[in-house]
């Protein structure tokens, strides 16, 4: 893990591989290789809130919320991807749009909010056969640049071009 910020708040960089959550089961396996959603989501939480929050809370509020046992499905994972915005308004931070387009994240990021993005194939910090879920934390006008949170590893968090970013999201949160 690491901190980030970008001016209006500090983040921390959750990784989905390390942690104390490493061996806690979450949908058909452990969170190295499905919590991305979450961890992504507990991010941009902490950091809008500044409070920490970690990804097990969001996992846990996610059970609470939806009378989930202790171990949940692929197929009830997805329903906490498709009810992010839901989870992050249970924690009580405000999202304005559960489906943004690329235009509206980058305004959203220029206002210095955070955006939760859904990437599939090349996403600029790495590669991914099937949907990963990521973090924008800040957006540089001068460098056309975006700062990943990524989920997936530390050594993935950083800037990144921008349309490189953007080359294969399907939709974006925008939370704040």
């Amino acid at each position: 893990e690491g901190y980030f910020s970008n001016g209006k708040y500090t983040f921390p960089v959750y990784n989905q591989y390390r942690g104390p959550w490493v061996n806690e089961p979450f949908w058909d396996g452990y969170f190295p290789k499905e919590a991305c959603n979450i961890c992504a989501c507990a991010t941009i939480l902490s950091g809008l809130l500044s409070t920490m929050i970690l990804p097990t809370d969001v996992k846990k509020k996610a059970y609470e919320y939806y009378g989930y046992g202790t171990y949940i499905t692929h197929d009830e994972g997805q329903t906490i991807i498709n009810n992010l915005p839901l989870m992050m308004e249970l924690f009580g931070a405000n999202v304005s749009n559960s489906d943004g387009t690329i235009s509206q994240a980058k305004e959203h990021l220029i206002s210095g909010r955070p955006v939760e993005v859904n990437v599939k194939g090349y996403y600029g910090a790495g590669t991914t056969g099937s949907g990963h879920l990521i973090a924008f934390l800040a957006y540089d006008q001068n460098k056309n640049q975006v700062f990943i949170g990524d989920p997936a590893g530390r050594s993935g968090s950083g800037w990144y071009n921008w349309s490189d970013a953007n080359a294969t999201a399907s939709w974006y949160i925008l939370a704040g």
